[in-house]
């Protein structure tokens, strides 16, 4: 009973068995796979390699104890001159949801971003998904405005959201 026990309690797995780094061009498949299973706008191989190649963008991933990727977040300075970097997918895999995962991303992604001076960090995100507006609430950001249509397979329309880092 005490085994059954200890392996409930250790699962999801805690932020502390995991641990975040930069994308690599071998992890593209894992990445696209992720996309396609969590409903985000899916990158081609191709674009996502060339993303890695940029100075300017910022491609990290969350794996696991294993070294499995388990997480991606994928973002861009997007004026140079205001200092604004948009993030353009946050994602972690469904079973790891909830575990503390997604948050230790975007922590990372958050230091990514005041390391290179960033003054203002934009997102989209659908506005059917309530999970994710109140992720993204809880960590400072504040609705802009809406963009109807902006999402497509299948259409929806978008928040803009935003984030002045301290």
């Amino acid at each position: 009973m005490l085994r059954r026990f200890l392996s409930i309690a250790n699962y999801p797995p805690s932020p502390v068995d995991m641990h975040v780094t930069k994308l690599e061009k071998s992890d593209i498949p894992k990445v696209i796979g992720l996309t396609q299973t969590l409903g985000l706008c899916v990158w081609t191989a191709s674009s996502l390699a060339y993303e890695l190649t940029r100075a300017d963008s910022i491609m990290l991933k969350l794996c696991d104890d294993d070294n499995s990727l388990i997480g991606f977040a994928a973002g861009r300075t997007v004026d140079p001159e205001e200092h604004v970097v948009e993030l353009f997918n946050i994602g972690v895999e469904r079973g790891k949801q909830g575990s503390g995962s997604g948050q230790m991303l975007l922590e990372n992604f958050l230091k990514a971003c005041k390391s290179i001076g960033t003054r203002r960090i934009l997102l989209e995100v659908r506005v059917s998904n309530s999970r994710a507006i109140s992720f993204y609430k809880r960590n400072g950001f504040i609705k802009l405005g809406l963009r109807p249509g902006f999402y497509s397979d299948p259409p929806e329309d978008g928040f803009t959201m935003e984030l002045k880092p301290k």
